[in-house]
């Protein structure tokens, strides 16, 4: 069975959803972060299909992009879509696993200014080595920037889903746990450690949206399918919409500028 955290078509599902029904403005928010990171030489870590990637082409003075994910298909929309943008910045894209990406040649001795990754690092087998790596690769003034979901992401949906079977715990920790215990810690070690959080409202119009996200994400249960789709169906009914918030933090770590 395709991996939906990988597969192309799921996460553009994903995406979309979150963009079409959104109650604030993301993808603001991630320009107003990247506006506070000077940066010309990028590493992107599960850039997928380039959203990331074409922010940073997009801006004037970025030389070089790298960017990595393990599926093939999103790594060819993403050429796509720098190819469109018409960019000069020359850009590597590598298909391969993070906890394999730093033995790429590319990478391997890569400096970069700004080394990123928006909600992926926690599918790394080792997703604290593979932040320090991204660290190592960072030159004199350089930028790290780790995006992810954390405390009452998608609660509305979880609780629902819980009610018929437990949600697996990679799923539960990559929200719960994951950018407390494993990012924050492990930037703060070695970097200048700041958090923004940010706070979207997805406001689903009716029950086929919100199964179709469903469908489409990490912790889909076709077993359940049948109780959920009544039990979200009639949710819709009294209030006329599914509420999923979607809380985000980034944890941006800074090198310690000297004098």
């Amino acid at each position: 069975m395709t991996n939906p955290a990988t597969n192309s078509v799921s996460l553009t599902i994903r995406a979309e959803s979150n963009i079409r029904f959104s109650g604030a403005d993301f993808g603001g928010w991630v320009q107003e972060l990247l506006a506070s990171i000077e940066f010309t030489r990028v590493l992107d870590l599960c850039c997928g299909t380039g959203n990331q990637l074409v922010l940073y082409a997009s801006r004037p003075g970025v030389e070089q992009l790298i960017g990595v994910d393990a599926s093939a298909s999103a790594l060819a929309r993403a050429e796509e879509r720098l190819s469109e943008l018409g960019s000069a910045t020359s850009a590597v894209l590598e298909c391969v696993s993070m906890d394999d990406a730093f033995g790429c040649p590319s990478i391997r001795h890569a400096r970069v200014d700004l080394a990123s990754c928006f909600y992926g690092l926690y599918y790394a087998t080792d997703p604290a080595a593979v932040l320090d790596a991204m660290i190592d690769r960072l030159d004199k003034y350089g930028t790290v920037l780790i995006v992810g979901p954390w405390g009452e992401n998608n609660a509305s949906l979880f609780n629902l889903l819980e009610r018929y079977f437990p949600l697996p715990e990679n799923v539960l920790s990559s929200v719960r746990t994951f950018m407390n215990e494993i990012v924050l810690p492990t930037i703060a070690r070695r970097l200048q450690l700041e958090t923004r959080c940010f706070v979207n409202p997805v406001r689903y119009p009716d029950a086929t949206a919100v199964l179709d996200y469903w469908r489409a994400s990490t912790f889909f249960d076709p077993t359940f399918e049948a109780a959920v789709t009544r039990d979200i169906e009639a949710h819709v009914t009294v209030h006329g919409e599914f509420v999923l918030e979607k809380h985000v933090m980034a944890a941006v770590g800074r090198k310690a500028a000297t004098p």
